[in-house]
């Protein structure tokens, strides 16, 4: 009975000290990222059955950031339907892109999808983003999959490929005879975009990758970025995660996560529009929560003997 007894303050120590395993710990806080995407009505009871409640988005710009590189897809839920008229905020942090549309009719939900910069190990394996001049007489051919961005430049989205910066590069040359995307203009930075959302709503595609390589790397974590055209990164386009042009000393090539954020209407959110579920929790609670069926277990268990 002594045993049982420390056995049981150990395990009550523990639920207190953490958070569950496969749950990821910041700020006093756990987080959840769903393996499977599922539809938005569904998603809060993902997060009941787990203990917890569906995350609302960051409350600042450091727990956007957490949480964009933690997510499993490119495209994740991130708010409940809106209080109100106004768009739902947390802690007056505020991410939503210029291009969502503004009618509060289309603003129930919020997700986050990729489109601001961060920059990492050259080595890792991503999807990624290729550009290429409009063909003389063809334009963007749809064919080959490109979409038009303005009137200079087409560009395709790699959502099925998991590639390092290197391949990307060749691949850009081998699958459109093009190079990596350079965000040189606001024009090409909203049609990127507009894209974007559409290919993560897409039900069809294969969610292998969440991150998307761009043409923007540096010879060296001494070195200045520069776009893969030779010319240096451009202060009219910064779209840097931190709103700075000096990024950390992480990496030498840049990629797009999902940080940025963007609302849909609950028609549009069908039964077919699945997207990654966050959830959150406090770490108290969390473990408390998962140790009490042991407790439970270990009690019957003993009980079993007298």
């Amino acid at each position: 009975m002594l045993g049982y007894l420390f056995l049981l303050s150990l395990l009550a120590g523990t639920a207190y000290s953490g958070c569950p395993n496969g749950w990821v710990k910041n700020s006093g806080s756990c987080y959840y990222f769903n393996a499977d995407p599922t539809t938005f009505s569904k998603a809060a009871g993902t997060c009941r059955t787990l203990r917890s409640s569906l995350f609302v988005l960051p409350a600042s710009r450091d727990e956007n950031y957490f949480v964009g590189n933690n997510v499993k897809y490119s495209g994740t839920w991130v708010a409940n339907v809106r209080p109100d008229e106004t768009r739902q905020t947390s802690g007056g942090y505020d991410n939503y892109d210029s291009a969502t549309n503004k009618d509060p009719a289309f603003d129930d939900f919020s997700y986050m999808y990729p489109r601001q910069w961060q920059n990492g190990d050259c080595s890792l394996k991503k999807g990624f983003i290729c550009e290429l001049a409009p063909f003389p007489a063809a334009g963007c051919d749809p064919l080959l999959g490109l979409k038009p961005a303005g009137t200079l430049k087409c560009f395709r989205i790699f959502p099925e490929s998991q590639v390092t910066y290197g391949e990307a590069q060749a691949a850009c040359l081998t699958k459109v005879a093009g190079k990596l995307l350079v965000v040189d203009s606001l024009t090409t930075q909203t049609a990127v975009a507009n894209e974007m959302k559409l290919v993560v709503m897409n039900p069809t595609l294969q969610r292998t990758t969440k991150d998307f390589w761009i043409g923007l790397s540096r010879p060296n974590r001494d070195g200045s970025f520069q776009w893969q055209d030779g010319t240096p990164q451009a202060n009219a386009v910064n779209d840097w995660w931190d709103g700075n042009q000096s990024p950390s000393t992480a990496g030498d090539c840049a990629y797009m996560f999902p940080s940025k954020w963007a609302t849909i209407s609950s028609d549009s959110a069908r039964e077919n529009t699945t997207l990654g579920v966050v959830c959150k929790g406090g770490m108290g609670s969390m473990t408390v929560s998962n140790v009490a069926s042991v407790f439970s277990t270990l009690t019957n268990f003993f009980l079993s003997f007298f």
